[in-house]
C-alpha cells in the first residue's frame, strides 16, 4: 500500500498537492512507457512495484507479462481470448488506437470489515484490439494494476 507523506505543519493543502503531483507523475509514466513501442503497452502500479506489459506476438496474438520489483513473475503468455469458439479468433490482431489511461484514487465505506474507510487506488489502461484478417472482430480490454 502506498503511504503519502503528510506535513502537519503545512496543513492538508500541502498533502493534497503532493497527492495530485504524484498522480500526475504516475500518469505521465504510463503514457511515456506505453508510447515508447507501438505494439506494447505497460501499466505500472501506483507504488511502482508491479508492472504489467501487454504486447502482440508477430502473429498478432495478444500476450501479457507481469514483473514484480523488476523480476518476472509471469513470463510472456497469450491472453487466450477465443471468440464464439472459433480457434482463428486468437490471432491476427493489432492495436486500434492509443490506449486510454486513467489513475483512479477513491475512498469508499465497506459495509463490513475491520476498517470504516478503504482506498481504491490503481492505474488503468483500456486497449482496443481489432483483427486484421478473418472476420474483423474487435474487443476492448481493461487492464487495472493495483499497489
Amino acid at each position: 500500500m502506498l503511504n503519502f507523506i503528510t506535513f502537519t505543519q503545512l496543513g492538508s493543502d500541502m498533502t493534497v498537492y503532493l497527492q495530485r503531483a504524484f498522480c500526475l507523475l504516475a500518469f505521465l509514466f504510463i503514457i511515456c512507457s506505453g508510447s515508447a513501442q507501438q505494439q506494447a503497452i505497460t501499466v505500472t502500479s501506483p507504488g511502482g512495484r508491479i508492472m504489467l506489459t501487454l504486447l502482440l506476438s508477430p502473429e498478432g496474438v495478444p500476450c501479457y507479462e507481469v514483473n514484480f520489483r523488476e523480476r518476472s513473475i509471469i513470463r510472456k503468455s497469450a491472453l487466450g481470448v477465443v471468440i464464439d469458439g472459433d480457434p482463428e479468433s486468437v490471432k491476427g490482431y493489432s492495436l486500434f488506437k492509443t490506449p486510454v489511461t486513467k489513475i483512479i484514487q477513491e475512498t469508499y465505506n465497506p459495509p463490513y470489515g475491520q476498517f470504516s474507510e478503504s482506498v481504491n487506488f490503481y492505474n488503468e489502461a483500456e486497449v482496443i484490439f481489432v483483427q486484421r484478417s478473418g472476420k474483423g472482430r474487435a474487443f476492448h480490454l481493461q487492464i487495472r494494476v493495483y499497489s
